[in-house]
């Protein structure tokens, strides 16, 4: 028997009535077979949705197949505003798609749990989405350079680029540059402890550029976009 919280990040049809959970934890990626939970009056109907934080009981090795389940918290505020929504289901994507890589998915189950109460209770919580995707890349080991030249290590002449693999000097230019605002945003939200209030945030066209950076970035350097940020890109416009 095993007993765990864990985050639903997916759900797959499994036969006529039940479903196999693809759910993150403090170690990592588990999966979970739940029988009947399509039914009618199955007591875990409700429990075995996307972005539910649930207290497991399960039995099994590879495929666990549960035997009791707990809601944790079921983000009510998140789930009730589609762009919202589909942010947080954004982020669910990334650990979904990375999450059988080798990093401290303790440490980091932990601090998604902290970016979904800041969705939950944050009106401006992009920033947070944000904060999450560039410490993400730390762990997956693809950070951007945010202090020399990612190639040489120089420190004088420096511009932003996605290609470059961050700052870059006159010698190791690749693609186009970042402007200065939106590369001061990216280091500053990548530096931020969770800890310390956000209270100031990027305007909008800084906003607009970052959003653009990120996603390149994960694009050209870990070959990923998720299914939810296409969606994004028609509710907010880019």
């Amino acid at each position: 028997m095993q007993a765990f919280d864990g985050l639903i990040l997916k759900q797959i049809p499994f036969k006529e009535s039940s479903k196999i959970l693809h759910v993150y934890t403090a170690e990592g990626m588990k999966s979970v077979l739940v029988h009947g939970a399509k039914k009618f009056g199955s007591p875990y109907l409700s429990s075995s949705e996307n972005l539910n934080l649930v207290k497991f009981q399960a039995t099994g090795r590879d495929l666990l197949t549960l035997t009791d389940a707990d809601l944790i918290e079921v983000y009510p505020r998140i789930k009730a505003d589609l762009e919202r929504f589909t942010y947080a289901q954004h982020l669910a994507e990334l650990l979904h798609g990375f999450g059988e890589a080798e990093y401290d998915h303790a440490k980091f189950f932990a601090f998604t749990l902290k970016i979904l109460a800041k969705f939950e209770t944050e009106a401006d919580y992009q920033v947070y989405a944000f904060i999450f995707e560039l410490k993400f890349l730390f762990l997956l080991g693809v950070a951007p350079a945010f202090t020399a030249c990612a190639a040489c290590g120089k420190k004088d002449e420096l511009t932003f680029r996605v290609r470059s693999g961050g700052l870059s000097c006159p010698d190791h230019l690749e693609g186009p540059a970042v402007t200065d605002a939106a590369f001061r945003w990216m280091r500053r939200l990548y530096q931020i402890d969770l800890k310390d209030p956000v209270v100031e945030r990027p305007d909008e066209a800084a906003t607009v550029e970052i959003r653009r950076v990120i996603d390149d970035w994960y694009a050209y350097h870990l070959n990923f976009r998720s299914k939810s940020r296409s969606v994004l890109s028609g509710l907010l416009g880019y």
